[in-house]
């Protein structure tokens, strides 16, 4: 089980920075930017939208739709400064004098009072969250990437290894005390019967 928990948080950490094709990938929200409604984002109250996501969450995102096909309050991840950001979409400007060959997109995180600073292209999208979250699995996935994460990880295989093996020089080493404990009183009878 722990080895493949181990596997599967390789898996996370090498999709939280790619994107696959049609494949479908896991990412660890590691901010607390969607984790509750704000009380003045009010389309989040009108909308009755309540798909938030906490922090430390294992999230399943599947790849972009169409430019066309996103829609309002759909949630996305998009790249800014090599970074990957998890919001939802909350306005969409289209195509107009300003920008004629592309759509733009304002997106904000649901805990947060504002809109992100710029708007969004479409060309920094990376995927789209389809609603499936694992809650929490997230800070495991983060512990088992990291330094610590590892050490623990080679200390359980030399202790698998290293386990039976110690266990049969300690069996060997019990058998050979036993072998000499009768054999000393073999001996003694010996001398008794003499």
């Amino acid at each position: 089980v722990f080895a493949a928990l181990f596997v599967a948080s390789l898996i996370v950490d090498c999709s939280d920075t790619s994107i696959c094709g049609n494949l479908a990938q896991y990412r660890v929200v590691q901010t607390g930017s969607m984790s509750k409604k704000h009380e003045k984002n009010t389309y989040l109250y009108l909308n009755n939208i309540n798909d938030q996501i906490q922090t430390f969450d294992l999230i399943k995102t599947e790849k972009l739709p169409d430019e066309m096909d996103l829609e309002l309050y759909d949630i996305v991840v998009y790249e800014v400064d090599d970074m990957l950001i998890v919001h939802r979409i909350v306005e969409i400007e289209e195509p107009n004098e300003h920008h004629p060959d592309c759509r733009y997109f304002k997106l904000q995180g649901d805990a947060v009072e504002s809109p992100d600073r710029h708007p969004v292209y479409y060309s920094q999208m990376r995927a789209i969250y389809t609603g499936d979250r694992i809650p929490f699995v997230g800070s495991f996935v983060l512990f088992m990437q990291s330094p610590a994460g590892w050490f623990c990880i080679i200390l359980i295989v030399i202790g698998m290894i290293a386990a039976p093996i110690l266990d049969k020089k300690l069996q060997t080493e019990r058998d050979k005390r036993l072998a000499l404990y009768f054999a000393s009183l073999s001996e003694g009878e010996n001398k008794d019967d003499n």
